[in-house]
């Protein structure tokens, strides 16, 4: 484990990350990441933040991520803020301008976005976190 060092972007100072060091060893089942990435030099950091464990010595506790990436069973992967950026953008009808509906229900966008011409411009002019606009 290596300290992190100075605090940033949500990362505490007292986070560790695990970093896993090359050993010379001929075996490569000792080191898989080494045996599947020959060209990693002397050590390679999992990104993975730990805390030490409060009452246990010797013992850690996951903590987080350093990319802040979210992977998924799938192996799919998310990067939160893509996802906060765009719940940045959404703003609910207004009472007095319901969006234009065709016969069938579906919203009639060109129409509702004139309507809507001021509040669009004003959001991508001044875009807002969304818990400040709730």
């Amino acid at each position: 484990m290596k300290p992190v060092g100075p605090a940033r972007d949500g990362i505490e100072e007292t986070d560790w990350v695990l970093v896993i060091r090359r050993k010379n060893t001929d075996s490569p089942e000792d080191q898989q990441v080494y045996y599947t990435f020959p060209n990693l030099k002397t050590e390679w950091s999992t990104k993975d933040l730990y805390k030490k464990h409060p009452t246990l010595p010797d013992h850690w506790m996951y903590h987080g991520g350093t990319d802040n990436i979210i992977v998924f069973s799938n192996g799919e992967k998310l990067k939160p803020s893509t996802v906060e950026d765009a719940l940045g953008m959404i703003t609910l009808s207004l009472p007095d301008r319901p969006f234009v509906r065709a016969g069938k229900g579906t919203v009639i966008k060109a129409q509702t976005v004139k309507i809507y011409q001021d509040v669009i411009d004003s959001m991508n002019r001044e875009p807002k976190p969304i818990a400040q606009r709730i």
